[in-house]
């Protein structure tokens, strides 16, 4: 790709993992590439900024050292975030790091809003989850909120909900 332009048409043509990962592998700038995907992201523009976000995932599973810079940046634009897609993929790229490498703290009640959320999207809110959990680890204090939460929405979660809270709710027990 030639310069910002190319990367936004080839961002906005077609998305499919097959695309990311030939977009990841065929870089030669992939430095370059993570900041033109993050002014994308911030743009808070449909479709572009959630499927930049889905590209940056996809970069980041490829190599996560070229999205490393970008882990306090993502925690401090999360609730500017307009659309669920770039949540989910935030959130996704969060969880590919120890939580120490970021300011995992403020995330932590941007996922309680999450779970407890009936309007976020099931996947959110299973990442939320699963974020929580990994803060939980570090911060076994919170255990008891995130098990008080988590007993909240089982009775009225939808399936996929449902065996992610019971999941994480097992998992707490080894925490």
């Amino acid at each position: 790709m030639k310069g910002i332009s190319d990367l936004r048409f080839f961002i906005e043509e077609e998305i499919s993992k097959k695309r990311a990962v030939i977009l990841a592998q065929n870089t030669t700038e992939p430095e370059a590439l993570a900041a033109a995907l993050w002014e994308f992201i911030l743009l808070n523009e449909e479709p572009i900024s959630w499927r930049a976000t889905w590209f940056m995932e996809h970069l980041a599973a490829e190599n996560k050292e070229f999205v490393r810079p970008y882990l306090n940046a993502i925690v401090e634009a999360f609730p500017n975030f307009k659309y669920d897609g770039q949540r989910r993929s935030s959130l996704k790229i969060l969880l590919m790091f120890p939580i120490t490498d970021f300011d995992y703290a403020k995330m932590l009640n941007y996922c309680f809003d999450l779970i407890l959320s009936h309007e976020a999207p099931v996947a959110v809110r299973m990442f939320s989850m699963t974020m929580l959990l990994e803060i939980v680890k570090q911060e076994p204090e919170l255990k008891p909120e995130l098990k008080e939460s988590l007993e909240f929405i089982i009775p009225h979660a939808q399936k996929g909900l449902l065996s992610a809270a019971r999941k994480t709710l097992r998992a707490l027990e080894r925490v």
